[in-house]
């Protein structure tokens, strides 16, 4: 199941208010948002595309030199070890494959817990601009 939120002024305004307060750095416009904890170690950002004029679809990228998806690292992982294979013995593959694996769940689980953590900011940050109108 997509991660989704509805792509209206209410919630423009929320996103506008996360990146003004300092929950997040990045920007918002009618079609897209792209949030980053102001954190130091902050290699993920926040990715909100809108398919349709309803609603934004949530997703976590790496933000390297350009955004990374999951299945893009796990291709260059799978692309290494193939070449390892190619060039040297099966037990190289076979370890860089194992920690191309690792990798996927690893940014799949941070992926995860990282849009419950926007959510949640988000869901407060709602809850809060209500209670001041």
């Amino acid at each position: 199941m997509k991660n989704t939120i509805f792509n209206n002024d209410n919630s423009q305004n929320v996103l506008n208010c996360l990146i003004k307060n300092g929950y997040y750095r990045g920007s918002v416009n009618i079609r897209s948002f792209y949030l980053k904890e102001p954190k130091f170690p902050s290699n993920f950002m926040i990715v909100g595309t809108s398919k349709d004029e309803k609603s934004f679809e949530l997703s976590v990228k790496l933000d390297w030199l350009f955004p990374v998806g999951s299945y893009t690292l796990f291709l260059i992982w799978l692309a290494i070890s193939v070449l390892m294979l190619i060039i040297t013995h099966w037990q190289g593959a076979t370890i860089v494959l194992i920690f191309g694996f690792l990798s996927l769940i690893i940014f799949r689980l941070k992926a995860r817990s990282i849009i419950k953590k926007f959510t949640d900011a988000f869901l407060a940050m709602e809850k809060r601009q209500e209670t001041n109108y």
